[in-house]
C-alpha cells in the first residue's frame, strides 16, 4: 500500500474513534434523587419462648415508633427489617416482614424466604421504602406473616426518614 492509502484509513480510523467517543460521552447518566437523611429510628427486641405465630395471621412485632417528616415536603421513609424465626414443621412455609405506616402496609412488602421444616431457625432481612410520605407525624412498625405458622423470636428494625 502506498502511503496516502496508509494515511487515509487512518484518519478514517481517527474520525470514527472520535465519533463513538463523542456519542458515548454525551449520553446523560441514569437520574436518582440525592435525599438527606433526617432521622433514624430503632426498634429491636426478644421474645423470650417466642411469639407463636398462626398459619396465615399477619401480626405486629416490637414496638410502634413515632417517626417525623419535617417540613411541609413529603419524604421517603425506609426500613430494615430483621426477624429471626423458626420452629417450623411444615415444607415450603413462607413467610414475609413488613414495614406498615399509620397502620398500611408499605406497597413493596415481599416474602423474605421459607421457614426451615426441622425446627431450626434463621434471620430473614428485608428493606421496605414508601416514597412521597406526607409531612407531619406517622408511626411505624414491624409486621410479620407466615404461611402455615412459626413463631418469631429475635427482631431489629432500622427505620429511616429522607428528605429530597
Amino acid at each position: 500500500m502506498n502511503s496516502f492509502v496508509k494515511a487515509s484509513l487512518l484518519v478514517a480510523l481517527i474520525g470514527g474513534l472520535l465519533g463513538v467517543y463523542t456519542f458515548v460521552s454525551a449520553q446523560a447518566p441514569p437520574s436518582s434523587i440525592k435525599e438527606r437523611i433526617e432521622g433514624t429510628y430503632i426498634d429491636e427486641g426478644y421474645y423470650q419462648g417466642g411469639l407463636a405465630v398462626g398459619a396465615g395471621v399477619t401480626v405486629a412485632i416490637g414496638t410502634p415508633l413515632a417517626v417525623t417528616c419535617p417540613g411541609t415536603s413529603v419524604c421517603t421513609i425506609q426500613a430494615d427489617l430483621f426477624v429471626q424465626t423458626g420452629n417450623g414443621t411444615t415444607p415450603k412455609n413462607l413467610y414475609s416482614a413488613c414495614m406498615y405506616i399509620d397502620g398500611v402496609r408499605a406497597f413493596n412488602c415481599q416474602d423474605v424466604g421459607t421457614i426451615p421444616e426441622d425446627g431450626t431457625y434463621l434471620v430473614g432481612e428485608v428493606s421496605n421504602m414508601a416514597v412521597g410520605v406526607a409531612a407531619g407525624n406517622h408511626v411505624v412498625q414491624t409486621y410479620f406473616w407466615t404461611e402455615h405458622g412459626a413463631s418469631v423470636y429475635n427482631h431489629t428494625s432500622n427505620y429511616r426518614v429522607y428528605k429530597p
